[in-house]
């Protein structure tokens, strides 16, 4: 059997450090991931294959920093329709919204 022998100033040296350390953790802010909204507009249309139908997409970015956005087209077209996306990238400062056409 072993006798310790509590030294408290080295235990209230161990509990202030690790009190110092936790607060440090707790004030160190977290950063907010990426955060935003799509918007397309109109929600249908109709037409023939040589038809043109536009729709507008909007992306605003509801986040903390200005983030770039890449647009592109997953379809499983067989119908003959040609399908762009102008522009294809969107550079959209936090707070704001850029649009492209599809």
């Amino acid at each position: 059997m072993h006798n310790y022998r509590l030294n408290r100033p080295l235990l209230a040296a161990l509990l202030l450090a690790a009190g110092l350390a936790m607060l440090a953790f707790l004030a160190t802010p977290a950063q907010a991931g990426d955060s935003f909204t799509v918007d397309v507009s109109p929600v249908s249309q109709n037409g023939e294959p040589k038809d043109t139908v536009t729709y507008t997409i909007t992306v605003e970015n509801t986040g903390d920093n200005d983030d770039d956005y890449n647009l592109t087209i997953t379809s499983n077209n067989h119908s003959g329709w040609q399908e762009y996306i102008i522009p294809s990238q969107l550079a959209v400062k936090d707070g704001q919204s850029e649009t492209a056409t599809l």
